[in-house]
């Protein structure tokens, strides 16, 4: 078994309805690579945002749930480094044409999956 087999052979299957009603190539994408990705690298993901969050602000831990999601959002937005870390442990369970597809369109990926992964981990704070 080579690394894209492996890697497609251990994603959770997503379930849509009417998957045939997406035809946009990055709605595809979307739908069926990431969210699957997103899903295995949970953990991973929530981990990295609540380490990062706690190293950066002073007493988040004792913060109430909106400003953590607010300070969370503000992470986003403004740190690169937290950004190019979070979208490259997605990038790293990509298969070699899936890493195609993400690098011809990363800028509108790259929206997508802030999106995807501030709203993830902010309903776990």
């Amino acid at each position: 078994m080579n690394r894209d087999e492996f890697l497609l052979h251990n994603r959770p299957e997503i379930v849509i309805e009417n998957p045939e009603s997406i035809r946009e190539d990055l709605s595809k994408f979307q739908n069926f690579t990431l969210r699957a990705v997103l899903k295995v690298q949970n953990d991973v993901l929530l981990r990295i945002c609540t380490d990062f969050l706690q190293k950066n602000y002073k007493n988040f831990s004792q913060q109430q749930s909106l400003d953590k999601v607010k300070l969370l959002q503000q992470a986003l937005k403004s740190n690169i480094q937290l950004k190019t870390l979070l979208f490259g442990v997605i990038a790293g369970f990509l298969t070699s044409q899936e890493l195609d597809f993400y690098l011809q369109n990363a800028s509108e990926i790259n929206k997508r999956l802030s999106a995807f992964i501030f709203k993830r981990v902010s309903e776990q704070l």
